[in-house]
């Protein structure tokens, strides 16, 4: 199963994507989740660079310091 938690555009291209994914192992009874944060980069209507993070407060903040260094220039 996919959900996605959190979607947060930052401006100048950015874009921030945290989900949630879980599933169970073939044969087994317990389940598996994994929450994972994407950091986007978008140029002219395409993903440019795309960055997966396990640590959303470390996204978070480097998706604030992309955005930044993108609106200076």
């Amino acid at each position: 199963m996919f959900e996605v938690q959190e979607v947060l555009d930052l401006g100048s291209g950015v874009v921030l994507l945290t989900y949630r994914d879980s599933g169970r192992p073939a044969g087994g009874e317990g389940r598996v989740r994994q929450q994972h944060t994407l950091v986007g980069l978008w140029v002219g209507g395409k993903i440019e660079r795309l960055t997966s993070y396990r640590d959303s407060d470390e996204a978070h903040a480097a998706a604030k310091r992309l955005a930044q260094e993108r609106a200076d220039g």
